[in-house]
């Protein structure tokens, strides 16, 4: 009886150790899954934008959330999105903000030369037409929306 019992007991130290090693090594061994992901971003293809840009802005040096564990950054990128690290709002912002590079600034620019360059050229077309005597034409009020605004009282 006192074998069977000894035998039990050490079975049952064998058995935990045992659980306890696969556990560690499953643990160690497992990889991000897209089902992980899927729970936190359910859309795939949202997933796979908000990914793609944690993993450039992992590459450019930003700060990892979990350990490297020598996996590659989209991995990293994902493992962050499974484990909730990051925010869906905040990984929607790094994405908008990437694509907003002084946008409006350019745009200005542009209206300003396009703006200056008809001016000159209607400038140019009144003087050719005074200079051959033409009756004037109805007044040209621009092709640009603030121009061509009449405010009455």
């Amino acid at each position: 009886m006192l074998n069977n019992l000894l035998d039990l007991l050490l079975f049952s130290i064998i058995k935990d150790s045992l659980i306890n090693v696969l556990t560690w090594y499953l643990r160690k061994m497992a990889r991000v899954t897209v089902e992980d992901c899927t729970k936190v971003i359910p859309n795939r293809f949202e997933l796979v934008v908000l990914s793609s840009r944690r993993a450039r802005d992992i590459s450019s040096g930003s700060e990892i959330k979990v350990e490297r564990d020598n996996d590659k950054d989209a991995v990293i990128a994902l493992r962050e999105i499974a484990e909730s690290k990051l925010s869906k709002e905040y990984l929607l912002e790094e994405v908008v903000s990437s694509y907003q590079n002084n946008v409006r600034y350019v745009a200005e620019e542009v209206d300003g030369e396009a703006k200056a360059s008809y001016e000159e050229e209607a400038g140019a077309k009144a003087d050719a037409q005074a200079a051959e005597g033409a009756p004037a034409e109805a007044e040209d009020k621009g092709m640009f929306a603030e121009d061509n605004i009449a405010i009455e009282d």
